[in-house]
């Protein structure tokens, strides 16, 4: 029944009344299942533009983090490229110092050779040979500490 009943179409008033009664039944429940549905579409419209909601915020602290490190990351590595930097000359000036002191040593043990007194008596000559070897032990540390680094940093 799509069309509202009319007395005309019915034989007596209590046929057109209990026709007019299920037509009005049947729009009030159309009415009642579309007031249901409307409001059930509407509690799950309301429940996913607030999970929405809560993801975006949640991505964009996500984002916010993941931005800060990478700013903390290149920081750290400008500064990790200026240590690898001074390790490298550190390296160097190391490798001299350590070829000097060789080379003394080499000279003073030939002189007391000739001379024949023991080197270890020079004044001062075992500690030089102790501080060249442990310079030398620490510009290794340091070779591998840099070579490190800069595997580190792409350098």
């Amino acid at each position: 029944m799509n069309e509202k009943p009319t007395p005309l179409a019915y034989a007596t008033f209590e046929e057109f009344k209990k026709a007019e009664a299920e037509y009005n039944k049947n729009i009030e429940t159309k009415l009642t299942a579309k007031v249901k549905v409307e409001l059930s579409l509407a509690k799950d419209i309301s429940a996913l533009k607030d999970t929405l909601k809560k993801s975006w915020n949640d991505s964009k602290d996500m984002l916010d983090e993941g931005l800060t490190q990478i700013d903390e990351i290149a920081i750290a590595r400008d500064e990790a490229r200026g240590v690898a930097e001074d390790i490298d000359e550190r390296i160097m000036d190391n490798m001299d110092l350590v070829g000097e002191a060789n080379k003394l040593i080499t000279e003073a043990e030939k002189l007391t050779e000739t001379l024949g007194i023991n080197v270890e008596d020079l004044p001062g000559f075992v500690e030089l040979e102790e501080e060249s070897i442990a310079l030398n032990d620490m510009t290794q540390d340091l070779e591998n500490t840099g070579s490190d680094l800069d595997d580190a940093i792409g350098r």
